[in-house]
């Protein structure tokens, strides 16, 4: 035996030095290979920032305009400096790739259903569902229109050019960290990621939808309960669009119902639906000259979306001899989404309205092929998609698609119809959608803007304007379905063709403010308009912010910036006011005997509102109108379980309490005890910012790479909207003076590296409601001189 121990030990080095270099696979989990990652020459340590990382340096590229110039300063924020707008686009692509390439690369492969290559079979139910969602296909359409329009793929070609220049430069042992990890390598960016990017927006922006839980709930209640206590608007809103603005068009289609397109069979029971996110939204808002303290308009704004790390946004400064613009872009699409330049100054907010529609298929054959509509036979087109999974067989998807979009949910119950999901994120259009933000960055009125947006697709967003010329403006801009009263509200019968939605309003009947007497418009994803909007629409708004911040802004006069930042941070809730009011009278009138009760009856009272996160108020009450909500209803609806419903809206509970008083002050006591037991007396104080912590996580949900439990405030309907992973995720304030002036500031930092210093910087400075000041007046040698690194790109073979 001895002989064969030499042997043994040669085998089991080979074997171990394999293992460290390839990694191993734990059931679903990818184990990287430890020697790659702790090589000291290509692994983690060459991720490790330090100054050699930020070395100047020059290159030659064939096919740019002119010479290219880029200047990064403290924060790592680029200031480019080019000689056209291709050129521009060309570094903007090249700095992206640079910071933020994993992101990029990581976003299109969760759009495109693409994960299981790189992580393995435990994403593949999420990948078939991206699938089924369409957003590749989706992407593959938009990509097709774009070609037909030279202008459009000349903007994106050169951005996917500058991306790919900097990709080419990569070693094995400068790729980003991600990248190590999870063991692959980039590739090529290219135009149809880009345009999965753009989709992956649309599908956080514009999928949410209830209509398979209302069509439950209707057929559950009934027409009479539901038409009494599902309205879809609230006749006290506060709307984007003020109730006194005048609609001087004929619109295209009347308001008639079509109930009878509805679905009305068995409750929808087990079906699997991505029912979208809820919560993301924004602020924005913009005051004339007549409202502030100086003599020129103030632009601000801070969208709601997902807190991650690396960031959503990635902060840029693009300088040509036509433009001089700042703000923010969505790593892998060309132009600036949030921003300003020298003239004017812009920002969205998410609309809101439903763009998801469902339909029954009727089905002639067993195998499902066929189906049939307006009374004749169609064959549905198979599109065969192969989703690749490491370390394990491949599998083919053949997803189904119809008249009525993708079939989504085949049902095991008997009984129940399969569903087909028709979204507008594969919808055909050909409007020159890459060009949208890089052409608003070189407007200079509100003329240019207008036309610049007008190419605007979806997801539908509030446009908002403001310009030294004292102009300020907003507008839904986007297409927005064309639908009669209650279309797409419930699940519908997909065997009419006159069931489809079949086309959007005229962009220029959308919704719209211009210079309004009242000297400021706003939006923090409201209903768009009152109801007399000659269109039908409906869909998910937040009914509260959009109160708070219109009374604010109507108050105020000679407002600065102070003024700006103090909104942007504002914790004060209309909605725990409003419904105080209504609980709290029956409990102070009752001598409870129970010393917590007592403790926490004081809380209430001398609770302002403000979701601070010291306070410890709030998170009694959040609870407490939880169980309010449900107990108050099931007397009404007589339901015992309402998971597949929809409840009311919080306005009609309000409403109806107060019409039924009785019944209100016995549901406010007996849920009030029972939010007590649920508490211990030493739980009383603890503050809101531990009850609910906040946490802004890492792609990967590396907890390391992660920041958690975050000592701030705020909650969804208040306007410093933070709830557990969604919040502000870029707050910027501008004041178009002679010399424009702006402030921002954003969680996470420019640099995509876990490793890097700035993603502490920054998120410390959005924690403490700190701002950093923006100057884009500096001259090209004091940047020069300013910057932490520079790179020059020369036109040259």
């Amino acid at each position: 035996m001895t002989y064969f121990k030499p042997f043994i030990w040669f085998i089991l080095t080979l074997s171990l030095g394999y293992v460290l270099d390839q990694g191993f696979t734990i059931g679903d989990q990818r184990i990287p290979g430890f020697g790659k990652l702790l090589n000291p020459a290509t692994g983690l340590w060459k991720n490790a920032e330090d100054a050699s990382k930020f070395k100047s340096h020059t290159f030659n590229y064939q096919g740019t305009d002119g010479n290219i110039r880029i200047y990064y300063d403290d924060r790592l924020v680029p200031h480019i400096f080019a000689e056209s707008t291709r050129d521009a686009l060309f570094a903007q692509g090249y700095v992206e790739a640079q910071n933020r390439l994993w992101q990029m690369d990581f976003i299109a492969r969760e759009a495109a259903g693409r994960l299981s290559e790189v992580v393995g079979g435990k994403t593949l139910r999420y990948d078939i569902r991206r699938r089924k969602q369409g957003l590749l296909y989706g992407a593959e359409l938009a990509l097709e229109s774009w070609k037909k329009d030279p202008a459009s793929m000349e903007f994106l070609n050169s951005y996917c050019s500058g991306a790919n220049a900097y990709i080419k430069t990569l070693k094995s042992k400068s790729n980003p960290l991600e990248f190590k990890l999870l063991g692959y390598s980039p590739t090529p960016w290219t135009a149809l990621q880009s345009a999965l990017v753009l989709k992956t927006m649309t599908s956080t922006l514009a999928s949410y939808n209830e209509d398979i839980w209302a069509t439950n709930t209707l057929l559950q209640l009934g027409e009479e309960n539901f038409n009494k206590y599902y309205q879809v608007h609230d006749p006290d809103q506060s709307p984007v669009v003020p109730d006194n603005q005048i609609y001087d068009f004929k619109p295209v289609l009347n308001r008639d119902s079509l109930a009878e397109r509805s679905y009305s069979g068995p409750k929808l029971e087990g079906l699997t639906i991505f029912k979208g996110i809820k919560g993301v939204g924004s602020n924005n808002w913009a005051l004339n000259a007549q409202k502030v303290a100086g003599e020129f308009p103030i632009l601000c704004n801070d969208p709601h979306l997902d807190l991650t790390l690396p960031s959503i946004w990635y902060e840029v400064h693009i300088v040509t001899p036509e433009f001089n613009a700042y703000g923010v872009s969505i790593p892998g699409m060309p132009g600036i989404m949030i921003g300003f330049n020298d003239q004017i100054a812009w920002g969205n907010t998410n609309v809101g309205h439903d763009m998801v529609d469902y339909y029954t298929i009727d089905w002639i054959d067993e195998e499902k092929r066929k189906y049939r509509v307006d009374g004749q036979t169609k064959e549905v087109e198979i599109r065969t998609e192969q989703i690749n999974i490491r370390g394990k067989k491949d599998i083919q998807l053949d997803l189904k698609i119809t008249d009525f979009g993708i079939v989504y949910a085949e049902p095991e119950k008997e009984g129940l119809p399969d569903i087909a999901r028709d979204w507008i994120g594969y919808k055909d259009h050909d409007l020159k959608e890459t060009t949208v933000f890089v052409n608003i960055m070189r407007s200079q009125d509100y003329h240019d803007f207008k036309k610049a947006s007008n190419e605007f697709f979806t997801p539908a967003q509030n446009f908002l304007f403001a310009s030294k010329a004292d102009t300020v403006a907003i507008r839904v801009n986007g297409n927005l379905p064309l639908k009669p009263e209650q279309d797409g509200r419930f699940v519908k019968k997909g065997d009419s063709s006159s069931n489809r939605w079949q086309s959007y309003i005229p962009r220029k009947h959308n919704p719209e403010v211009f210079n309004p007497s009242h000297g400021f418009v706003s939006s923090a994803n409201q209903v768009s308009t009152s109801e007399d909007y000659p269109y039908y629409y409906h869909g998910s708004f937040e009914e509260y912010r959009g109160k708070r911040l219109n009374e604010a802004l109507a108050s105020m006069e000679k407002a600065d910036v102070r003024d700006m930042q103090d909104l942007q941070l504002d914790v004060y809730s209309i909605r725990a006011d409003y419904f105080l009011s209504l609980l709290l009278d029956p409990v102070v009138e009752t001598e409870f005997k129970d010393e917590k009760l007592e403790k926490i009856t004081a809380l209430l009272m001398n609770w302002d509102c403000h979701y601070d996160g010291t306070s410890s108020a709030s998170k009694f009450f959040e609870k407490w109108i939880s169980k309010y909500r449900r107990a108050f209803w099931k007397n009404y609806f007589k339901i015992t379980d309402t998971q597949g419903l929809i409840l009311p809206e919080d306005w009609v509970l309000i409403k109806v309490s107060n019409e039924n008083p009785d019944l209100s002050h016995e549901v406010v006591l007996s849920t009030y005890e029972a939010t007590a037991e649920d508490f211990n007396t030493d739980e009383l104080e603890t503050p809101w910012m531990e009850y609910r912590p906040k946490s802004i996580d890492h792609l990967l949900d590396i907890p390391s790479f992660s920041y958690n439990n975050i000592n701030v405030g705020g909650c969804g309907d208040v306007l410093n909207a933070i709830s557990s992973s969604i919040g502000p995720s870029w707050r910027m304030i501008v004041e178009l003076d002679e010399k424009t002036r702006a402030m921002a500031v954003y969680p996470g930092g420019q640099s995509g590296n876990p490793a890097s210093k700035f993603y502490d910087d920054s998120v410390q400075k959005w924690i403490n409601g700190e701002y950093n000041t923006i100057d884009i007046y500096k001259k090209e040698d004091e940047l020069a001189e300013e910057a932490l690194y520079s790179i020059k790109i020369n036109a040259g073979k």
